[in-house]
């Protein structure tokens, strides 16, 4: 019992869905995302940033809880570009998320905190 105990635990955070619903903060502090439930699945909208154009935008959209990876996949809008991107969102904890997007040979990871 004590073994699987650990065995499940860092699973414990992203196999509930609606725990990404909230504020999230990246970490030099510059944005503030609040991610909300749209239809079957969630998005994310710009509540703070440098640029206060920006403000009110939806940064990702269509966000979906993949049951393979445990991972939600979504789109990013780079909103200054009018471009989109595909990005992957993981739970890390209940108050820690990494989003990582891809294009071609290229990567970013960004952590994020949840503030609310």
């Amino acid at each position: 019992m004590f073994f699987s105990f650990f065995l499940t635990f860092p699973f414990s955070f992203t196999s509930e869905p609606d725990s990404i619903i909230g504020k999230w903060e990246n970490s030099d502090q510059s944005r503030v995302l609040e991610f909300v439930k749209s239809g079957n699945g969630y998005e994310a909208r710009i509540l703070e940033a440098k640029d206060s154009d920006l403000i009110g935008q939806n940064q990702i959209t269509d966000i979906i809880l993949s049951k393979e990876s445990e991972k939600y996949d979504g789109v990013l809008h780079i909103l200054q570009r009018n471009r989109t991107i595909p990005a992957s969102l993981t739970l890390i904890d209940s108050n820690t998320m990494e989003i990582e997007v891809s294009k071609g040979p290229f990567s970013k990871k960004e952590k994020w905190v949840k503030i609310q």
